[in-house]
């Protein structure tokens, strides 16, 4: 019979050294937990969060109702519970930390989003998170047969000038966290595309953990230069959605599987990819998670909502009912599939990046770059929408850019998102965000 959800908390609270294994093994089974026992599991999970939250976190003392603190839970009662917003998580920050936390969730460092959009968000780490998540980490790795005795290289952290730099980078300890000698491989984020694209090229690592943006800077400049990593089986991507063309486009020019990951820096690891197809599996054992409608209520499978999480063993700064700001699409799990964990479709975006049409529709842009490359002299590019719904396309080019040129990308965008007036403005660089990261969208429009 799999193991009981709560059998993770002792684990976490464990000093054994053998502790990581133990929670692999754990995890890999509860994988496989009857639908129905899992859903009562859940269920007792909330209540005790609840119960948490409610003697020692400010914020919901003031907020949750009665029942939540004496554990009289009922389903139907917590989908009513209040959502957090993000607005609330960045002003009411302090009131939201356990006022006692267990010895394991007691701060040890904290980072913070970009704040590309506004304040960041700063976020605790903690003994606990660090362990439950390489455990979910080494879980799917184990499930796509990778090879923990091999190096993996790492383009996911910007650094302090001198650490990690090219043309060597660093070599950290065992990525896999015991389960094998394989080392890490570590290339500041910020450094330029040409230097991690030789990089790449010379470590000839099989893993490789990334961006998706920078992965297509990476891919686009791979197919220019005619030059390309031998031997990357796999490359693990996070933090951003991931589109088809990008693993489409990767598997032709580098003969690598795109392995997305659904994740935040609020949260940590939420999602891990399907054994087969498009979609996620949600780490049921981590997070409880919502797709809803405007008005609350649950997406039918196949419909896109917003994305409203709980964190199950986050006793620090417990989020319950947290909308994170992306949408994706409710799917139903497959019931011939051995492993029982709730499926996500596709990862839409953030609210932030979608496009308003002239019509008043708003839609997540997708936009068929890729077959301009084979035209030359198309480097990288950003779209701007602005508050009259206009839009720039930002470029960078090799050089002047063509006329036939300039005419597709307008035609692409175009046929993407009727009604909009585009215009073109070549530029000599677009720079990374304080995280590494390329935004190839930016709303000005400010209801988006």
């Amino acid at each position: 019979m799999p193991a009981s959800l709560t059998a993770v908390q002792p684990l976490i609270f464990s000093k054994e050294p053998t502790k990581l294994r133990q929670l692999v093994m754990l995890l890999e089974d509860t994988a496989t937990t009857p639908v129905t026992s899992r859903q009562l599991q859940v269920q007792a999970q909330l209540s005790g969060l609840l119960q948490v939250a409610s003697h020692f976190v400010p914020y919901y003392q003031q907020r949750l109702p009665a029942w939540c603190r004496h554990g009289q839970f009922d389903v139907a009662r917590f989908a009513e519970l209040p959502i957090l917003k993000r607005a609330d998580l960045q002003e009411f920050a302090p009131q939201l930390e356990n006022s006692r936390p267990p010895e394991p969730y007691r701060a040890l460092g904290s980072t913070s989003t970009s704040g590309s959009t506004g304040a960041p968000i700063v976020t605790k780490g903690h003994r606990a998170s660090g362990l439950l998540t390489r455990a979910q980490q080494i879980r799917f790795q184990r499930r796509f047969g990778f090879d923990f005795a091999a190096p993996c290289a790492f383009l996911t952290s910007p650094l302090k000038p001198g650490v990690a730099e090219p043309p060597e980078g660093s070599v950290g300890p065992a990525w896999s966290a015991g389960f094998g000698s394989g080392p890490s491989l570590v290339l500041n984020l910020m450094t330029d595309t040409d230097e991690q694209l030789a990089w790449l090229i010379n470590k000839q690592a099989p893993y490789l953990a990334t961006y998706p943006s920078n992965l297509q800077a990476l891919v686009q400049r791979s197919v220019e230069l005619g030059r390309k990593p031998e031997g990357i089986r796999a490359i693990v991507l996070s933090s951003e959605p991931v589109s088809l063309e990008l693993i489409t486009l990767t598997q032709q020019a580098w003969g690598a599987q795109c392995l997305p990951t659904y994740s935040s820096s609020e949260a940590g690891l939420m999602g891990s990819p399907l054994s087969e197809g498009e979609g996620y599996y949600v780490e049921a054992e981590a997070v409880h998670l919502e797709v809803l409608r405007e008005d609350g209520t649950p997406c039918a499978p196949g419909e896109i909502g917003r994305v409203v999480i709980t964190t199950l063993q986050e006793f620090l700064r417990p989020l319950i009912r947290y909308e994170v700001g992306d949408y994706a699409q409710a799917v139903e799990r497959d019931p011939a599939d051995p492993i029982t964990l709730p499926r996500l479709g596709r990862v839409m975006g953030r609210q932030r990046t979608m496009i308003q049409l002239p019509d008043g529709r708003r839609v997540w842009p997708h936009f068929e770059f890729a077959p301009l490359l084979s035209v030359g002299g198309l480097c990288k590019w950003q779209l701007v929408q602005h508050a009259d719904l206009s839009m720039t396309a930002r470029v960078v080019g090799d050089g002047p850019l063509s006329d036939v040129l300039q005419a597709r990308i307008i035609e692409v965008i175009r046929r993407a998102l009727p009604g909009i007036q585009v215009r073109i403005e070549q530029v000599d660089d677009i720079p990374r965000t304080a995280r590494g990261k390329f935004l190839e969208l930016v709303s000005e429009v400010g209801a988006v």
